[in-house]
């Protein structure tokens, strides 16, 4: 059938009606196109019909795009090799490595990173990474980095703090809260929250009439830590009138932590009223802590 093809397309050249081998131009057969078509659909049909068949491959192992896709296990060693490189990426990376391993044998190492490596970033990862490990013994350099020239540096090491619980950290936060900074000051009434100590209560509620919202909501948010409802009336009116969606995420977070039955009501018409669906779930989830409180509250 092929050969047959082959014929048709000498005889009458490389174009219809035999445009090549009579080197004019003249219009195209219509019966030589039928004819070629039908012979060019026969052939085809003969050739799919000869060929194997085909089968779909193997289905994939289960996750193995996602198993492929992840990194490396984290190596110890490697880690601490990094730690002490003199490239800053990977010095950096070091440090970030050892917080993911939670070692804390590797807490004198961060310490030293935190206190003298010339790169901020480095600094920073050792501050975060003191946190994972669960470096508590770590809370003096911790307190020591707040004076860090660096304010990603500083900022980092009061979240640590926090996360550490160090109570030996109070006074210190107390002080930036009452600052001018309001990074620091938010970062410090979280931190607060998280150690809980009834000591900073009466700079909380100081903090609920700070002109940032970041540091209202934050400071609302520590004292229902504290099983303290002073924040509330804070929180309820950034529930419904913040601008900024973190805000109002952490609003209604402080609302689940000491609200009342009576916020029920005011959780669900927030939930009608919002538009970003990142607030919404974190209101349903305050608005479903709650009633669980209230239930297991009631007589």
């Amino acid at each position: 059938m092929d050969g047959q093809v082959a014929e048709l397309a000498d005889a009458h050249g490389s174009g219809p009606c035999g445009r090549k081998a009579l080197g004019v131009q003249v219009p195209p057969c219509p019966r030589f196109l039928a004819v070629l078509l039908a012979v060019l659909t026969a052939s085809a049909a003969i050739v799919r019909a000869q060929e194997p068949l085909q089968y779909p491959p193997p289905p994939e192992e289960p996750n193995a795009r996602q198993k492929a896709a992840q990194p490396p296990p984290i190596n110890l060693d490697k880690a601490m090799l990094e730690a002490t490189s003199a490239d800053v990426i990977e010095r950096r990376q070091g440090a970030s490595d050892l917080g993911w391993l939670r070692v804390k044998a590797a807490s004198g190492t961060l310490v030293g990173m935190l206190l003298n490596d010339p790169d901020s970033s480095v600094r920073q990862a050792a501050a975060v990474s003191l946190a994972m490990v669960g470096a508590r013994s770590a809370a003096p350099e911790l307190i020591k980095a707040l004076q860090d020239k660096d304010k990603a540096v500083r900022l980092s090491s009061i979240e640590s703090l926090g996360i550490l619980k160090a109570a030996s950290a109070v006074g210190d936060l107390i002080k930036l809260l009452e600052g001018p900074d309001p990074a620091a000051a938010r970062a410090s009434a979280m931190a607060l929250g998280l150690i809980g100590s009834p000591k900073a209560a009466g700079t909380l509620k100081a903090a609920l009439q700070n002109h940032d919202a970041d540091v209202r909501v934050e400071a609302a948010v520590a004292l229902g830590r504290l099983g303290d409802a002073s924040g509330l009336p804070a929180a309820r009116m950034l529930l419904t009138s913040a601008k900024a969606s973190w805000v109002r995420m952490q609003a209604a977070y402080a609302i689940s932590l000491a609200g009342t039955p009576n916020d029920l009501g005011l959780l669900g018409t927030a939930i009608l009223a919002e538009k970003d669906p990142a607030v919404r779930r974190a209101i349903r989830q305050a608005q479903k802590t709650l009633q669980a409180k209230t239930a297991t509250s009631a007589p």
